[in-house]
């Protein structure tokens, strides 16, 4: 059984003003104190919210360029007050559809559901694959939606992945093979999702607040 805990990173001025964050914004001020959850290693998408976040939970994370979030092409940093209603609905409305200059939600979830439990770089197993602290005894249920296996995360382990609020549903869609997912699940500011899978899939067991996961999973 493998685990992960898909987390979305702080907030940003951006995000706080329902905007496309950039890619180097800062995150705002906020009260965050180190992440106790035993864990065998964390990935966190490129951006500087996603590196903050890991750094400020105390962890040392591995940046996966392939976990970048949503590319918004013109829209990044823009209000959506100030964005263009039509292409907005037409964006919102049909996932094959791509932000101006952007990448579409289907773009999104194939490139990060492809990343989140495989090994973008191909090097193998590293050495962070050992348990840091140990790894929570959680028994999950059998998995539904796409295959858990070759995941590198290793029986009883815990990957944990810091990504924006869209890779964060992207994976999450991706991984239940329901892209439909996308549109509905909410997904805010330190948000956690915990998945258990294996050979068979992938199976949403929980979908937590912070700090309710900071310092172990629920059994």
């Amino acid at each position: 059984m493998s685990r992960l805990l898909l987390v979305a990173a702080a907030a940003t001025a951006a995000t706080r003003a329902a905007a496309f964050p950039a890619p180097e914004e800062p995150l705002a001020p906020a009260d965050l104190s180190p992440a106790t959850v035993r864990h065998r290693d964390v990935w966190c998408g490129p951006e500087r919210r996603c590196r903050e976040t890991a750094a400020a939970l105390g962890w040392t994370a591995r940046v996966v360029p392939a976990l970048a979030d949503l590319d918004a092409g013109s829209w990044t940093g823009r209000p959506a007050a100030d964005l263009p209603v039509a292409e907005v609905g037409r964006f919102l409305a049909d996932p094959a559809v791509a932000a101006p200059g952007g990448e579409s939600v289907l773009d999104l979830i194939r490139r990060v559901g492809s990343a989140v439990v495989g090994d973008p770089t191909g090097a193998g197993q590293r050495d962070g694959d050992s348990d840091r602290g140990g790894s929570d005894s959680d028994s999950g249920g059998s998995g539904t939606g796409r295959g858990g296996s070759g995941t590198g995360i290793g029986p009883g382990g815990l990957r944990v992945v810091v990504a924006g609020a869209a890779a964060v549903r992207a994976g999450v869609a991706a991984l239940l093979g329901m892209p439909g997912l996308f549109a509905v699940v909410d997904v805010g500011p330190l948000t956690a999702v915990h998945l258990t899978g294996h050979g068979a899939g992938w199976r949403l067991r929980g979908l937590l607040p912070y700090p309710a996961w900071r310092d172990g999973l629920p059994r």
